[in-house]
């Protein structure tokens, strides 16, 4: 599919939003990648009604000839006009190593978590001139065909993307500078799993089947108490978002992140929280 539209570039308050039409009338898909915070992770949403069949459990995609066509964990939404929607919460334009996922799993007690060498939280691992190869993208069913977005290459776009979270994070109230040298980011201490549990479902919500996905952000002191919590994007309704920053604020426990010296400062945590129809 062609594009139908220019990129547009979304500063919003919590995310930096790039998207793009593509194709004409009753088949035009919306495109977009939205991004939290610098680095190489994004949210992808293809939405309309080339994706119509497409179940969420057979979802593969492809950015460009050189990456590889890989399955991706989906989420079905509700975009209005374009629908349905498709949307893969954490992904990027090729495979990268998650550092802070493994050290997230991993830590267990303060003993665990000496400082190591310093590294940038905000770090980016694919290259520009990786970015600027890739001109399209390609979303694929097994059993129902495949759909290309012809993007053009994403060098440019991608460039801007990576200034609007630059910005982005500059209104955040943490030393930017510092966290290009951490020792330790902001850490999980012990299990997240009690922070928002089944029994904060709204039963209102959970009668009316509603669901919603809630990225989150949480600011985290120098003792690795959350300070303020912020919806970086949500599906909605909004009391998914009351009662998330509700329960996180008095529930999570979290470590300091440290900075090249090993000294904790105040820095940011970020997450998402699912709420499923429990079972």
């Amino acid at each position: 599919m062609e594009p139908s539209s220019e990129w547009a570039l979304d500063y919003a308050e919590g995310a930096c939003r790039l998207a793009r039409m593509f194709g004409e009338g009753d088949e035009k898909v919306l495109f977009y990648l939205e991004r939290y915070q610098p680095g190489d992770n994004f949210s992808i949403v293809v939405a309309g009604a080339p994706f119509e069949k497409f179940a969420r459990s057979d979802v593969r995609i492809q950015f460009g000839e050189s990456g590889e066509l890989r399955e991706e964990d989906v989420i079905e939404a509700d975009l209005g006009r374009f629908s349905p929607a498709l949307m893969i919460s954490r992904s990027t334009l090729d495979e990268v190593e998650d550092p802070e996922s493994r050290d997230a799993k991993t830590a267990k007690t303060d003993a665990d978590l000496e400082p190591s060498n310093p590294f940038d939280l905000f770090g980016q691992q694919i290259s520009p001139q990786y970015e600027a190869a890739v001109e399209f993208v390609a979303i694929e069913s097994k059993r129902r065909g495949r759909v290309v977005l012809e993007t053009g290459s994403l060098g440019e776009p991608m460039k801007a993307m990576r200034k609007c979270t630059d910005d982005l994070i500059s209104t955040w109230g943490i030393d930017i500078q510092a966290h290009r040298s951490l020792t330790r980011r902001v850490l999980i201490k012990g299990d997240s799993l009690g922070w928002v549990r089944d029994s904060d479902y709204p039963t209102d919500l959970i009668r009316k089947g509603m669901q919603g996905l809630i990225y989150f952000r949480l600011n985290v002191d120098e003792e690795g108490k959350p300070t303020s919590c912020n919806i970086q994007r949500s599906t909605r309704p909004e009391e998914f978002d009351r009662i998330v920053c509700d329960r996180l604020l008095e529930r999570a426990e979290l470590i300091p992140a440290l900075n090249a010296e090993g000294t904790p400062i105040e820095s940011i945590f970020q997450g998402a929280v699912f709420f499923t129809i429990p079972n």
